[in-house]
């Protein structure tokens, strides 16, 4: 199979707001070669998120010369240089800019030849204040994947209609997988629904990573092994379901998907092939050599790194939610409320939970679009570019990069911060204390920008938060002492509830100095 793109790039300024991937909505697509009804966009992302890639993939018509327009209120819309369908259909590829602003666009795709239009809706989950126009790089490529006349069962008698469903998606990967189409009858160079298309398709869906270009004897080399490991034929390596296992022979090779490995039997789907758009493949169990089918041989298997089928699987593993067996080291701050998010952008991979803000062990899974109670957010390893993490009601964590919370790569408003519950490092009992006598002096927290300042442990930034305080809110201030310098002042405040406060975020009268009448803490 091979892959054509237009050499057609064009810089947008993006006044809307793009964000992370979700889960892709296909819609129906056309099943002829007339023109009658075209456009018709097949698959379009429903929600995205900041650095996220964004496809939008149309039936356009042989030789068509199409672009797509990016429109939202307020904003000026957004237009893409024309690109000409050599193969029947054209993607629209761009990422989204880190600082997209939230909101929802329509992507429209407009072809000099007909009136007709087709629409797609997409919401973005950036951030509250993002910036209107970002810069970004958007590609109009051509799909033209001719098969390897190697290939058997490219048309003939008995092969079902072109566009027509072989497999329904729901049939097979647990049920979470895409249609598998027919090509058509006859040596159909140029149909649409070539082998390739439903790897580029089943890939989008399940989020696994960026479309692989190229033939399909191209896509293993091609393949980024920031998203997938590749393994050689007879590397030893057994197959699991989601897989993709590429084929050499004749120009341009076949791609297939793993769809349940039993034995020494791997159960394939596959297009411009089968009639039935199934077949199945003969692996040495010993060494992990794949025997070809079609007179091709296989070059090698890759494995999605989000793909966590486990071996002789056919869906990704059920939901389950363990009570939590070690107590969290994290919690939310005192009168904190939690909020109610969902799952995005996973497929039908899910979500795992686990026990702590980063690769730690797997707790729990969580399909996508399953709601979630978050206590607060913490940092942890970073996942796509966000070190946010989420802890929700239940002690487990989440990566905050696939929720829906509004802003990406940084704490999101309206949650709390997470508070740690290790034994602070300052000695224990505390060693400071109000002279006897004092009285405490009243205050109001200052200087916060209208955030959030955090109690202490002990009179330094190196202390276990304890607590949180809005800005305005007032406090009662037992004695002062010396501490961890912020912005300049070393001064920081003993409340009466034995937490400290660093005196710049208070309206005491001297900034970096002692302020009478408040007395000096001692130290017992």
């Amino acid at each position: 199979m091979r892959a054509g793109v237009v050499a057609a790039c064009a810089t947008l300024l993006l006044g809307c707001g793009f964000a992370r991937a979700a889960e892709a909505h296909t819609s129906h697509r056309s099943t002829g070669s007339s023109k009658s009804g075209l456009p018709t966009i097949i698959s379009a992302p429903s929600h995205l998120k900041p650095g996220q890639q964004a496809v939008v993939a149309a039936d356009v018509g042989l030789n068509a010369a199409c672009r797509l327009s990016l429109s939202r209120a307020h904003v000026r819309t957004v237009n893409s240089s024309y690109g000409a369908s050599a193969g029947g259909a054209l993607e629209w590829v761009w990422t989204v800019p880190r600082a997209a602003k939230s909101g929802t666009s329509v992507a429209t795709v407009i072809c000099a030849n007909t009136r007709h239009r087709a629409h797609s809706k997409i919401h973005v989950s950036g951030r509250r204040r993002g910036d209107k126009a970002a810069a970004t790089h958007f590609h109009v490529v051509s799909i033209k994947a001719n098969e390897s006349p190697l290939v058997s069962g490219l048309g003939g008698a008995g092969y079902p209609p072109y566009g027509s469903v072989m497999v329904p998606g729901s049939d097979w990967f647990g049920g979470h997988g895409v249609n598998v189409d027919s090509n058509g009858y006859g040596d159909n160079d140029n149909g649409r629904y070539q082998c390739v298309d439903l790897v580029t398709r089943f890939v989008a869906a399940e989020h696994f990573g960026p479309t692989i270009w190229g033939n399909a004897n191209q896509l293993y080399q091609d393949a980024p092994s920031s998203s997938y490991v590749h393994h050689p034929n007879g590397s030893g390596y057994i197959p699991v379901a989601g897989d993709i296992i590429t084929l050499a022979g004749g120009p341009y090779g076949h791609v297939v998907i793993v769809n349940q490995v039993i034995g020494d039997t791997i159960y394939v789907m596959e297009q411009n092939a089968s009639s039935t758009g199934r077949s199945q493949l003969t692996i040495d169990t010993a060494n992990g050599y794949i025997s070809g089918e079609y007179g091709l041989g296989v070059i090698g298997t890759l494995h999605a790194k989000a793909n966590t089928n486990p071996p002789g699987s056919s869906s990704p593993p059920p939901p389950s939610v363990p009570a939590p067996t070690v107590p969290p080291t994290q919690k939310a701050p005192p009168n904190s409320a939690s909020a109610t998010y969902q799952v995005y952008g996973t497929g039908s991979n899910g979500l795992f939970e686990r026990t702590g803000p980063g690769t730690y062990s797997e707790a729990g899974w969580l399909p996508n679009g399953a709601n979630v109670q978050i206590s607060c957010q913490t940092t942890g390893s970073s996942v796509n570019g966000s070190d946010i993490w989420d802890l929700l009601t239940d002690g487990y964590y989440v990566a905050d990069y696939y929720i829906n919370t509004p802003d990406v790569g940084h704490y999101s408003p309206g949650i709390a911060q997470c508070v740690s519950t290790t034994p602070s490092p300052s000695p224990s009992p505390p060693t400071w204390h109000a002279p006897a006598g004092s009285s405490p002096g009243s205050y109001n927290v200052a200087n916060t920008g209208g955030d959030i300042v955090y109690e202490r442990s002990g009179p330094g930034t190196s202390y276990s938060k304890v607590g949180s305080l809005p800005a305005g809110a007032k406090i009662e201030i037992a004695c002062q002492t010396t501490g961890t310098s912020v912005n300049g002042s070393d001064i920081w405040d003993m409340l009466t509830n034995g937490d400290f406060l660093s005196d710049y975020y208070t309206n005491t009268p001297n900034f970096d100095k002692y302020s009478p009448p408040l007395s000096q803490c001692e130290h017992s």
